[in-house]
């Protein structure tokens, strides 16, 4: 698959016929490896608060050897690529745009952490989420850097990809009865006219909307309508 903007568009349409997150990332990473070609890709959604993975996916080069959990935790807030962007911030980011390469290499953490894994030159597509989630994919390289053709690819794939992923998230959790609430709030009805087109109460309308706030993890009625959409 060639990185032509035809290729590309038709790439993401493709996606949108998965039905669920996981085949989401699963086929996003095939589609973002012929994109980016590169040693190590893989998405993660992770809970920083309380150090859990929720979602861990990846491709690797033959002979690449993945870092253990533990020890990315222990180091987690000294990796270059992380201060980038804020965690939740959605967006695109390069390590060289964050540290030079001279510096990286002179730091502690490259010569004991990122040198033995293999990792010179990462870059970052990251979802936004709660300030204590990450969701992003995650490229790396050993041999080059990422290049400002690629830099402005993943701007043009990174609004698509987690409008997608969104949705599928949304689906997932939300029950039937959420989503339709959902729908009629995001059409402009208050909760008395979402009460009198569903007859249920607008308690009930309410109630809907506090569960669906807690499982999207928003806090305003156009959150949940833009997590969904």
């Amino acid at each position: 698959m060639g990185t032509t903007l035809d290729g590309v568009l038709g790439s993401l349409r493709q996606l949108q016929r998965c039905p669920n997150v996981e085949e989401f990332v699963e086929r996003s990473l095939d589609v973002l490896w012929a994109m980016f070609p590169c040693d190590s890709l893989g998405f993660n959604e992770l809970d920083e608060r309380e150090q859990q993975v929720w979602l861990d996916r990846s491709r690797a080069e033959s002979g690449w050897e993945e870092m253990p959990d533990e020890l990315f935790w222990e180091h987690a807030d000294e990796f270059p690529i992380c201060s980038g962007l804020a965690t939740g911030t959605p967006g695109v980011v390069r390590s060289q745009d964050v540290i030079s390469n001279r510096e990286l290499r002179n730091g502690r953490l490259y010569g004991e952490l990122l040198h033995p894994f293999g990792i010179e030159y990462e870059m970052k597509i990251a979802f936004r989420s709660p300030p204590w989630m990450s969701r992003a994919f995650m490229f790396t390289r050993e041999d080059r850097q990422f290049t400002d053709r690629e830099l402005e690819l993943a701007w043009l794939v990174a609004p698509h990809l987690e409008g997608m992923y969104r949705r599928l998230r949304a689906a997932a959790v939300l029950t039937p009865r959420e989503h339709e609430v959902i729908g009629l709030v995001g059409q402009g009805l208050t909760n008395r006219e979402i009460a009198k087109t569903l007859g249920i109460s607008p308690g009930t309308v309410r109630a809907h909307l506090e569960h669906a706030f807690r499982k999207l993890d928003v806090g305003t009625r156009s959150a949940a309508v833009a997590e969904t959409g």
